[in-house]
């Protein structure tokens, strides 16, 4: 099936915006015109957060862009690629043709981002979500990190210290917090439903070190169990 990318203030266009963008931009055009072309190199991290997917391979304009296929919640390291506008972006099972998921992104130069492979909120399919990643390193004995909610059947989530600080709030599906900055330590956390607090999940524990920047995330879902219940994972970017 394939599916959009869900747009908030992070992401990039997803499909059917980038499709409608061409086709005026095309018919505007006159062959006098000049073809605006974006020169430079973007940095890509392939996540596959959608519980009990198959191993999947990301392509960029129908070119494979990672070396080996990314199992569930696995995810590679950055992969230089070039910049520009309206680059086709795919999911697909490995060793298969046909894409899980397809959209159209703008890449610009010199920055990084991080496409996750994930579940839709109801459970009913497969979608994706892709963030701009933070790039400055910390304060002087700080961490940075932000949460991204891929876990199905929390609609908006907390993350928190059990019994602590809370490192991000009303996190909906498919969205991340900001970065914050945070003494490092090791942290037992737990994701909670922002409408009831009496839905929570523990996540385990996780050490976040100073001069780091980092991404936790969930994914799963709520009524899941074994390999499909709510677990978070940790991605260093730096």
């Amino acid at each position: 099936m394939k599916t959009s990318i869900k747009l908030n203030k992070y992401q990039i266009p997803g499909l059917l915006t980038g499709l409608v963008a061409a086709i005026m931009l095309l018919s505007s055009c006159s062959k006098d015109d000049n073809e605006v072309i974006i020169q430079g190199e973007a940095k890509v991290m392939i996540v596959n957060a959608a519980s009990g997917s198959q191993p999947q391979d990301f392509y960029l304009d129908n070119t494979k862009v990672n070396t080996e296929a990314v199992a569930y919640s696995q995810s590679t390291s950055y992969i230089t690629t070039g910049a520009g506008n309206e680059r086709k972006a795919e999911f697909r099972n490995s060793g298969s043709a046909s894409a899980n998921f397809s959209a159209y992104v703008n890449l610009s130069p010199n920055e990084n981002y991080t496409f996750f492979y994930t579940g839709k909120a109801d459970g009913s399919g497969t979608s994706s979500a892709v963030f701009k990643d933070e790039k400055t390193a910390s304060s002087a004995n700080k961490a940075k990190v932000r949460f991204v909610n891929l876990a199905e059947g929390l609609a908006s989530a907390n993350l928190l210290v059990t019994g602590g600080i809370v490192f991000a709030s009303n996190v909906m599906f498919g969205n991340a917090s900001d970065f914050i900055e945070v003494d490092p330590g090791t942290f037992v956390l737990q994701t909670v439903l922002s409408t009831s607090t009496s839905t929570s999940v523990n996540l385990g524990s996780f050490t976040l070190q100073a001069g780091k920047i980092y991404t936790i995330y969930t994914s799963g879902s709520l009524t899941g169990s074994a390999q499909t219940a709510i677990s978070a994972k940790l991605i260093t970017h730096n």
